[in-house]
């Protein structure tokens, strides 16, 4: 459980926004959240002020500790975050309803009715569901198209699959479908962590078990596609 109040969630709906997080408002500010298999998290204070929270604190005598994050005590430039909650908490201070009608707005926010609940595919690094698959004229596609004008040559990673892919036996690799390249990547990734992608100048910096789960999909959607022809339809 988490003890995020609305003060907080209403910060991090304007923030997701705006770093192209939008398409999972619903799980980063819902009561709670099941992208992840193995823990469900809740956030029970949800509805709660966070002056209403501290003041139930002090009359109550109840000893709480604060966890510091990487922009605690930043300046407001600092990030996005920092930004953010410097300008809701001052359009709070004249507008008392701002934080509940931010939460309101985002209650009633739910995933595009073309984005699969039940797929299996999520982004490998957040766990959201997948936003790319847009078709129209979207930022996405107007993002990708910029970005294809100034790309240069991605960096490329050697296979990190376990040799059950490799043709040789020092698990070297002879095909170049084994080798995982930042394209690759950003095909497993929503539309949010694209963005952070294009900031980072080499993947090798990334986790590794984030590396072979999109390689491993990678590789699964390219047997899927060279065998579709011989699928039956769940029909």
């Amino acid at each position: 459980m988490f003890a995020e109040t609305g003060d907080r969630l209403s910060i991090r709906v304007l923030s997701n926004i705006a770093q192209g997080f939008g398409a999972s408002l619903a799980q980063d500010t819902g009561f709670s959240d099941g992208r992840y298999s193995e823990v469900m998290q809740l956030r029970p204070m949800k509805d709660f002020r966070a002056k209403e929270v501290a003041a139930y604190l002090r009359f109550s005598d109840v000893e709480y500790i604060t966890l510091p994050t990487l922009t605690t005590m930043a300046p407001t430039q600092a990030s996005i975050d920092r930004l953010t909650e410097a300008f809701v908490l001052g359009l709070q201070h004249s507008f008392p309803s701002t934080v509940s009608t931010i939460c309101r707005t985002a209650a009633k926010i739910c995933p595009a009715a073309d984005m699969d609940q039940n797929s299996q595919d999520c982004c490998v690094m957040c766990e959201a569901l997948l936003d790319t698959s847009v078709t129209g004229i979207s930022a996405l596609q107007s993002s990708n198209f910029s970005h294809h004008l100034t790309e240069q040559e991605p960096s490329a990673l050697e296979c990190m699959a376990d040799s059950s892919c490799c043709k040789n036996s020092d698990k070297t690799c002879d095909s170049s479908s084994c080798v995982f390249s930042a394209n690759d990547l950003s095909n497993e990734l929503c539309y949010g962590c694209r963005l952070i992608l294009r900031e980072i100048d080499n993947i090798e910096s990334l986790p590794v078990e984030i590396l072979r789960l999109a390689q491993r999909r990678r590789n699964r959607h390219k047997m899927k596609n060279d065998i579709q022809e011989y699928l039956l339809d769940d029909e």
